[in-house]
């Protein structure tokens, strides 16, 4: 039997409202009631499907935070448990988004780690299509899609301009150039006792950093498209600049393992050459997503 925990960061939560993590967690009851009931996707191969079936059940559930939760939301948090759920709440004051994933993923016992930003909503058969993947043994690391779904003109803007592709429902396995920590599988011997590395407040680059240890171990992180998180756009104009900023962070940090004059430099204009492809990638492909520019 396989056991699975998923384990649920809380500081996205500080962009993107407490409703919205809610809004996840329904979604993620829901998939693991219809997996449960045998409703899967209809490209799943009988593999997954028998790899599926392993899956022990209730399954563990760990919000990891860097303050308390609300009275209410710790009686939502309670009432999880009688969904399928085995749920927890681990705190440690004043953490971030990577070391929550390491407090979360420290606190678990899963031998697949399940680690999902609270602000990402899967798409139908996310969970199934995601977990799935694991049938090969030897896949120790998988990640979903994850695009910006184009609702409002401020999401259709950045559903072709974000750092993020285009939703592709027909994708299958492979190993992406680069990939993204919002909803990624981990075997649990492939994230601990390590975890992510440690690089400070405001960047992302942690993600770097995991993927060159696991290199370095001969492991590659793959992608399964057919698993797939909606993220929101930036939430407001500070939002975008802060994002910008810790991208050319995330750069510089892929860049150089010390301190290097010369991946500070190409770091330092990211954001501006980010701009430049957002704008070709609006102006050309604005009808994928119906963007008129008199909304």
């Amino acid at each position: 039997m396989t056991r699975l925990s998923i384990i649920v960061e809380w500081a996205n939560t500080e962009r993107h409202t407490v409703s919205r993590a809610w809004d996840v967690l329904a979604e993620v009851s829901e998939q693991w009631r219809l997996l449960q009931q045998g409703h899967l996707p209809k490209r799943t191969s009988p593999e997954e499907r028998a790899f599926l079936a392993t899956i022990e059940t209730p399954i563990e559930l760990i919000i990891a935070s860097g303050h308390a939760l609300s009275a209410d939301d710790s009686e939502r948090l309670t009432k999880l448990n009688r969904e399928g759920f085995k749920a927890q709440l681990v705190v440690q004051e004043g953490a971030e988004y990577y070391p929550l994933k390491n407090l979360g993923a420290q606190a678990s016992s899963g031998d697949l780690l399940l680690l999902l930003d609270s602000d990402v909503l899967p798409d139908s058969g996310w969970l199934a299509s995601l977990l799935g993947s694991f049938q090969d043994a030897d896949i120790q690391v998988c990640c979903g899609q994850t695009y910006v779904a184009p609702s409002g003109l401020f999401g259709k803007a950045f559903s072709c301009a974000w750092t993020y592709e285009f939703r592709d429902p027909c994708g299958g396995l492979f190993v992406p150039d680069k990939f993204y920590a919002n909803n990624i599988v981990f075997r649990r011997q492939a994230l601990l006792p390590e975890g992510f590395p440690a690089i400070g407040r405001r960047t992302r680059g942690g993600a770097t950093g995991i993927r060159r240890r696991l290199r370095q171990q001969g492991i590659e992180i793959w992608e399964n498209r057919r698993a797939a998180v909606a993220h929101p756009p930036p939430s407001d104009w500070s939002h975008l600049a802060e994002r910008a900023l810790a991208h050319g962070r995330d750069h510089y940090f892929g860049a150089c393992s010390g301190r290097s004059l010369r991946a500070w430099a190409a770091a330092s204009t990211v954001a501006l050459r980010r701009y430049g492809r957002s704008l070709r990638r609006l102006l050309l492909q604005r009808q994928d997503v119906n963007a008129r520019f008199h909304e």
